[in-house]
């Protein structure tokens, strides 16, 4: 009796061990925390109803538009090369502006985000930061990312004062290239056949200026 007493003891002990056992090691990052920490920078892209367009980690991209394209991004652009449209939202960009537009931010693991100064062809992304964007309507005028679930060392980044996680889908978007780039190739091609036609005329010229050689004499 004392034996089946024992047996069922140490297997409703197993049964509470294998309960409370945690989910997560106490060393563990989840995605974000892990791009985050390595250097890299985390593209964020939501609608305004909060639908992530973009929520992954990009590398170490040049500037926040080749962040966006790193991030499966397409974008539209109107007038001054601003982002009108992302991934077809809206579907096309408006003939003229009526008060929508895509806002874009910086923020870091438990920091409110910054409106960012430059736009996203003159920024270039620190590593460890968050390339954020969110779409104001016209009714809204205005509006900010979310402050997404970062876990680092085990333990969940804490939110800015006065704010909540939001747990999203991280995507895994191909990468896209950037509609209407600057074809650097082409023009540096173009300027070395330039200068080289250039330094022809002038030798030519010159040829010509001389004139032919006196020979002979009086």
């Amino acid at each position: 009796m004392r034996k089946v007493l024992a047996l069922i003891t140490f297997t409703l002990m197993a049964f509470v061990g294998l309960g409370a056992a945690p989910s997560q090691a106490d060393d563990v990052d989840n995605e974000i925390g892990t791009c985050l920490a390595q250097g890299q920078v985390w593209l964020l892209v939501v609608t305004e109803e909060g639908e992530p367009l973009a929520n992954q980690c990009v590398g170490n991209p040049p500037s926040g538009e080749q962040a966006l394209a790193d991030g499966g991004i397409r974008m539209q652009f109107g007038k001054g090369r601003m982002i009108c449209s992302m991934s077809d939202h809206p579907e096309t960009c408006p003939a003229t502006f009526d008060g929508s537009y895509w806002a874009y931010f910086q923020g870091a693991p438990g920091q409110e985000y910054t409106y960012s100064e430059l736009g996203p062809q003159a920024s270039k992304p620190e590593g460890g930061a968050i390339e954020a964007w969110c779409f104001a309507t016209a009714e809204a005028k205005e509006c900010t990312p979310p402050q997404l679930n970062i876990v680092q060392g085990g333990q969940q980044v804490a939110p800015p004062t006065g704010t909540t996680v939001t747990d999203l889908p991280v995507t895994q978007n191909a990468a896209v290239s950037i509609p209407g780039g600057t074809p650097w190739a082409l023009i540096t091609t173009g300027v070395a056949v330039v200068l080289v036609v250039t330094a022809l005329v002038v030798v030519q010229r010159r040829r010509r200026s001389a004139g032919p050689k006196a020979t002979g004499g009086r």
